[in-house]
């Protein structure tokens, strides 16, 4: 197999992105890469600044061979199923026999000591976890509390942002394993330059894209960002090309908040993250908060990160219910393979894909509409989060999934 695989936001693509997609061929030895990119609505627990074709075309003309869409279910998950989600779609192409990642941690051997622990070692680490996670922590400062007491010569690459996602693609490469003992993909690290991945700030041509978002959406300084960004995502923007998601948080809180104070609240407990009685927080919170922002940090305790709160108030906000989650979780390979696009010197890979995947291939409405069960679900999850992404922060109409042209680059 000729591809290699990326899981990706690109919210925006930015020259981090570029570079890792370099790299990941020098290292790899592989010339094409498949991403598996976040459609209308993000990790971070909030809709993506730019629309998922746009993001997919700058990821092709940045070099990538094909874009396929991580579902929304996915793309709102912790780090761990976000990471088992995305492997499991790569691996259902079946066109990938490796996936790369970048991480400011550069040892990928510790990386994978930490991912292969299983057995008595697990069940330990686990126990550790929930006792830290009973103390008040977040998941990933009790994951570190654990590590430091388990593991201290591993306990400092938990310091670096991409440590804990790197971690999740080598589990979920080895645990989603047919056999056990090989992995679905693997896994190489390409070591992440400059900035790291949540600096606020824009230092040098590699940024964070926290840094990239923060300026586009306040002075957007040109200088400054012809130098970070590729000059086909920099025209695109400078030339009006693309409505930036500027309409915005007041919008989505008053849709959330409608949201949450029409459904009863044994409805709002069945939300997914919604645990430990927080539907009764989230309710008094709507009714005294004026903002998104005011709503999370009202919400915000030692437990529960802001992106934790963030994509628990989006489940809210997109009908994500425990059954659902679970649903799609429990699948055994990937619901279906939505593709965005394909450059023109790689659409072989689609007639490729036709004959070696997994799970049903989707790049028309046609195909759409022989889905059924999860998979059915899942799909009108994806189109509903991107047109709400269009309606409350593109400020355009209902997103249309299959009106424009199949992106060929």
């Amino acid at each position: 197999m000729d591809c290699c695989g990326i899981i990706a936001e690109y919210n925006p693509f930015h020259n981090g992105h570029l570079y890792h997609i370099e790299q990941t061929r020098r290292i790899t030895g592989k010339k094409r890469i498949i991403a598996v990119m976040s459609g209308g609505f993000v990790q971070r627990g909030e809709p993506a600044l730019f629309d998922k074709l746009r993001r997919a075309e700058w990821a092709l003309k940045g070099g990538a061979a094909m874009v396929i869409e991580l579902p929304a279910i996915f793309a709102l998950s912790s780090a761990e199923q976000f990471a088992r989600g995305g492997v499991k779609i790569l691996a259902a192409t079946g066109l990938c026999d490796s996936i790369s990642f970048g991480s400011e941690c550069r040892d990928l051997s510790a990386l994978n000591t930490l991912a292969k622990i299983n057995g008595e070692e697990k069940q330990q680490l686990d126990l550790l976890i929930m006792q830290s996670l009973s103390k008040g922590l977040s998941y990933p400062a009790a994951f570190k509390a654990a590590v430091s007491l388990a593991y201290p010569d591993c306990a400092m690459l938990l310091d670096k942002p991409n440590a804990l996602l790197g971690i999740e693609y080598i589990r979920a490469c080895h645990s989603l394993s047919p056999d056990g003992r090989t992995p679905v993909l693997s896994p190489f690290l390409v070591e992440r330059k400059a900035s790291e991945h949540t600096d606020s700030e824009i230092l040098g041509s590699i940024p964070s894209a926290s840094a990239v978002r923060r300026n586009i959406m306040s002075t957007f300084d040109e200088a400054l960002m012809s130098k970070c960004l590729p000059k086909h995502v920099f025209d695109d923007i400078c030339e009006g090309k693309i409505r930036l998601a500027s309409v915005s948080d007041d919008a989505l809180f008053k849709v959330l908040a409608y949201k949450v104070l029409a459904t009863p609240l044994s409805r709002v407990s069945e939300y997914a993250e919604v645990s430990e009685g927080l539907e009764n927080v989230i309710i008094e919170a709507v009714k005294k908060a004026h903002s998104m922002a005011e709503l999370t940090g009202l919400i915000k305790t030692k437990r529960y990160s802001y992106a934790k709160i963030r994509r628990c108030l989006m489940s809210v906000l997109l009908d994500i219910d425990k059954q659902l989650q679970s649903d799609a979780y429990s699948l055994p390979s990937a619901p279906y393979i939505r593709v965005l696009g394909v450059r023109r010197d790689s659409t072989d890979l689609l007639s490729s894909l036709a004959k070696s995947a997994a799970a049903p291939v989707i790049t028309s409405a046609k195909d759409a509409a022989q889905l059924d069960g999860t998979a059915l679900k899942l799909h009108n999850l994806d189109v509903l989060s991107s047109d709400l992404q269009s309606l409350l922060y593109l400020g355009n109409g209902a997103s249309n999934e299959f009106s424009r042209r199949f992106l060929l680059v």
